[in-house]
């Protein structure tokens, strides 16, 4: 199980990107070393490091892109919240299903699905139309 990233996943914001790609590659070594359908013994705190991560991720990568929808009165800015809070909560979720039960084939398909393929969609549909519009500013880099 992997989550490949592919060429039409970027937006053209080097800064984003790069951050989307490491996204990519914390998720894909986890499942290189737990995939659904194997015995996921002993990857819990390999989770919980991923989970982490992804809890930073939130907060520096989504939070410069609300700002950033803020700052250019992004329409629609609401959607594009809603999906953060959503991501937001499935990291939560995971996390509390990580301390009751631990890691199983099971929960590592509700990574893939809550957080993996989360991700692919939100870049190719909501964070794609963002920096469409910020391209339509002449917004042609984005620094943290």
């Amino acid at each position: 199980m992997k989550v490949e990233w592919i060429k039409e996943l970027e937006t053209g914001f080097v800064t984003l990107d790069n951050q989307h790609r490491e996204l990519f590659y914390r998720i894909n070594k986890l499942f290189d070393g737990c995939s659904a359908g194997s015995d996921c013994t002993g990857y819990n705190e390999s989770v919980q490091k991923m989970l982490e991560y992804m809890e930073e991720y939130a907060i520096i990568h989504l939070n410069t892109e609300e700002h950033l929808m803020l700052k250019y009165s992004l329409p629609h800015v609401h959607k594009h919240f809603n999906e953060h809070s959503e991501f937001r909560e499935n990291i939560t979720y995971l996390k509390k299903i990580l301390d009751s039960e631990g890691v199983t084939p099971n929960y590592i398909k509700q990574i893939k699905s809550m957080i993996a393929d989360w991700l692919v969609q939100h870049i190719m549909s909501t964070d794609k139309e963002l920096c469409g519009f910020l391209k339509a500013k002449n917004l042609t880099f984005i620094g943290e």
